[in-house]
């Protein structure tokens, strides 16, 4: 065994600095093994196997080579146990992933309950795919080609519009127009979800092998302030008198200018961004593999532009 270890140590080690197509499956039980019908080598089925992004199949074929025989060994010897292996795939050959090194070890078949993501999805509630009670130990296995990713924070709502100002009431002389009132501010941005949710597994043991991304979700971006009412019009003089120097008839020489506009209102901060799995307290956890990362916080909403000034009031000649 110490032997047959080192062998696939060297294997491992081997593949590493193969191209990025290189890829470990998951523990997955090896169902049929078959002669390929181009004699290129020997083929691999899984009940419901992963397939490498790119391939046509979830079977893997290992070609004719030095490598042939021992992976065969190993992969016979699991199939007869009835033991999970986990296979080594570089790119794709006949539709098929072309593997290149197999590894075997009692760790996927250690007791307790295994499950496999292998589709993308947002804000997983981990209750929804695996029932809590049936285990107190949980291996939960991210696809390589996997992204579970929390939901973006809703956008906050626009602040109101601030009001018009008052025009000026007096139609004589000296009435006085309102500045246009304030727009409202804009609302928070909702906070980002969750990729994970644990909710229900406490007092458990949960190890996640991670092949994939985990992130948590994006804050929602601040609403944009209102903006600000326009101001109210001044008003035109009404009215003539007469100059009796000259004989023309004049307007009255007070008019009322119109008013400043409405300040913008400020725009919403952006919501919080979110942690990738939450409902951890009380849950042994185990992350193998890539790390997980938390989302980004929501960016502020712009402000609310100012309200125009109102049209000043006009003044009659003397004719």
């Amino acid at each position: 065994m110490k032997k047959m270890s080192l062998w696939m140590a060297s294997i491992l080690t081997t593949i590493s600095t193969m191209s990025f197509a290189d890829a470990t499956l998951p523990a997955q039980k090896i169902t049929a093994i078959d002669t390929d019908w181009n004699s290129q080598g020997v083929i691999f089925t899984f009940r419901d196997g992963v397939k490498l992004e790119g391939c046509n199949s979830n079977q893997v074929l290992i070609e004719n080579g030095p490598l042939l025989d021992g992976i065969l060994s190993i992969g016979l010897s699991a199939h007869f146990a009835n033991r999970k292996v986990q296979i080594r795939v570089a790119g794709c050959a006949q539709d098929k992933m072309l593997g290149k090194a197999i590894s075997l070890s009692d760790y996927y078949d250690a007791p307790g309950t295994h499950y496999t993501i292998a589709s993308n999805l947002t804000q997983v509630n981990l209750a929804s795919l695996v029932d809590p009670n049936s285990a107190s130990i949980f291996y939960i296995t991210i696809d390589h080609n996997t992204r579970l990713k929390g939901a973006t924070g809703v956008t906050g709502a626009t602040g109101s519009a601030g009001a018009k100002g008052r025009d000026s009431y007096d139609s004589s002389r000296a009435g006085t127009s309102r500045p246009g009132g304030s727009g409202g501010n804009g609302k928070i941005g909702a906070n980002g979800g969750s990729a994970l949710d644990l909710a229900g597994f406490e007092g458990k043991k949960i190890t996640i092998i991670n092949h994939g991304i985990i992130e948590g979700g994006n804050g929602g971006r601040g609403g944009r302030g209102g903006n600000g009412g326009v101001g109210g019009k001044g008003n035109s003089a009404h009215g003539r008198w007469r100059n009796q120097e000259s004989g023309t008839n004049c307007g009255w020489p007070n008019v009322t200018l119109g008013a400043v506009g409405g300040k913008g209102g400020k725009g919403g901060k952006g919501g919080y961004a979110s942690k990738a799995i939450i409902n951890d307290q009380g849950v042994e956890l185990i992350i193998q593999g890539n790390q997980t990362s938390a989302g980004v916080a929501g960016t502020n909403g712009s402000n609310g532009s100012n309200g125009k000034k109102g049209a000043d009031g006009s003044r009659l000649s003397c004719r």
